[in-house]
């Protein structure tokens, strides 16, 4: 085989690994929805069954009506704001709002993402879902609760804390009588004055850095969603708390120390064992979140 060939050969070896790269590239960059949420939809007839009292709740924001549920406590001490993962819905991790309330005698409000539950549409874009964040924050300041606490778990970690860094802002919505508020992405909605605490379970550092760990030969700025809780974090002026399983496979436990570092005022929990699903069934999951909310 002269020299001629043995480079034909390879150039032709290497054209065929570009386009191949090339594809992949293509193919994550309009699959990054697929690979990062999970929704599952429910029938608006569904009907939950939890322990504790709850209403079912629906704000409208840029035309789609967003589900909750609010969770109420017999002697109420505040509001939690529940923002939780990418795999589930209400009828699925609803039951963690019913087990807090109960434990804790705060109100939960959790809701469900675009596409998820009884939401209607699907997820578009990150600022669509911080758009959504604030949409609800408007309800739950509505209820002029003695305190609010954020609460975000897994991928809802990220809006959880951009929402506390925004913390001078202050709605002016009224709810209807169908507990339907309005919010479009025009809307100039700001928080006043610090929230009274951020709780993250299994956070990330951010979703780009936890990307690219994962998939480092895709160039960032393809990445759709980057969750900078890096960034977002160091805005944050309520105490923290932040829970991670020692042996969490999804999110490790490394991305929530670093995530740690950033801030001052924080308590971290490392649960020994605890994996990314499973740390509400450990007691010191309880006893620290019981202990941070009587603190604040």
């Amino acid at each position: 085989m002269n020299l001629f060939k043995i480079k034909k050969i390879i150039l032709n070896t290497l054209k065929s690994i570009a386009i191949i790269y090339l594809a992949i590239l293509i193919l994550m960059y309009f699959a990054q929805e697929k690979l990062l949420f999970h929704p599952k939809k429910v029938p608006l007839a569904y009907e939950y069954n939890f322990e504790m009292p709850f209403e079912e709740k629906w704000t409208l924001v840029e035309g789609l009506k967003i589900h909750s549920l609010y969770f109420k406590a017999l002697e109420s001490k505040g509001v939690i704001l529940y923002f939780h993962g990418n795999g589930c819905d209400l009828s699925g991790c609803g039951y963690i709002a019913s087990e807090i309330t109960k434990k804790t005698n705060w109100d939960v409000w959790i809701l469900d993402y675009p596409g998820y539950g009884k939401s209607e549409g699907h997820i578009n874009s990150e600022i669509q879902l911080h758009l959504v964040a604030k949409a609800v924050m408007a309800e739950v300041q509505n209820l002029n609760p003695k305190k609010i606490v954020i609460y975000g778990r897994s991928l809802g970690s990220g809006i959880a804390t951009k929402l506390v860094s925004e913390n001078n802002f202050e709605p002016n919505l009224a709810s209807n009588s169908d507990t339907t508020s309005n919010l479009n992405s025009n809307s100039d909605l700001k928080l006043k004055g610090a929230l009274s605490g951020l709780i993250l379970e299994t956070p990330y550092f951010s979703i780009k850095d936890l990307a690219l760990s994962k998939y480092p030969f895709v160039p960032s700025f393809l990445l759709k969603y980057n969750f900078r809780s890096d960034l977002w974090i160091k805005n944050v002026k309520s105490p923290v708390l932040i829970f991670h399983g020692s042996s969490d496979k999804l999110i490790p436990i490394q991305q929530a120390k670093r995530l740690s570092s950033l801030i001052q005022d924080l308590t971290f929990v490392e649960v020994q064992e605890g994996t990314h699903d499973d740390l509400s069934i450990y007691a010191q999951y309880w006893q620290s979140l019981i202990l941070f909310l009587e603190k604040i």
